[in-house]
């Protein structure tokens, strides 16, 4: 343009601009669609291997844990389970958690260990044989934890009703 010139107005038929701005406007819009499914799949991605690498690993753990808890089974009933075994338990399950094995312990398997525990930890020094009314007690808390547990791994869940596989 040169100096002290007037701009020149160019007229662009309304259709034309109507066209432009759509055109632009879709191109933003797939733009910003298309960046947000990308980065939700990728999350999705991330999410789904964080998940089996932390079921992998709670499986190693979680079946020393379950073990620990045969000294209070529901079948056959110990009737041979003494006061000391429950003793026994509570130092070993305090192991595991100080381990590694309560660093991988779920909300609800946290609270539920935390139930065990204090049940475990209520019954004065005594020596003999469990009474049925305390080895109720704890074993509902060992029920209990034994099942959320199972709800971390879905180790009870069909492969369908998972809707993944785990490899």
């Amino acid at each position: 343009m040169r100096r002290g010139a007037e701009p020149r107005i160019v007229n662009v038929d309304a259709s034309v601009a109507d066209n432009i701005l759509t055109a632009s406007l879709s191109a933003v819009t797939g733009a910003l669609v298309s960046y947000f499914v990308a980065k939700y799949q990728m999350r999705a991605k991330f999410r789904g291997n964080v998940d089996t690498a932390l079921i992998r690993k709670r499986e190693q753990l979680y079946l020393s844990l379950w073990k620990l808890t045969a000294v209070i089974p529901r079948w056959p009933r110990a009737h041979d389970c003494t006061y000391e075994d429950i003793g026994q338990l509570g130092l070993a399950m305090r192991d595991w958690y100080f381990q590694g094995g309560g660093l991988y312990l779920s909300e609800q398997a946290r609270a539920a260990y935390g139930v065990l525990r204090d049940r475990m930890d209520a019954f004065p020094p005594r020596i003999g044989v469990v009474n049925d009314a305390d080895y109720d007690h704890v074993f509902d808390a060992a029920s209990k934890l034994r099942t959320e547990l199972t709800k971390d791994l879905f180790s009870r869940e069909r492969a369908q009703a998972l809707g993944a596989s785990y490899k």
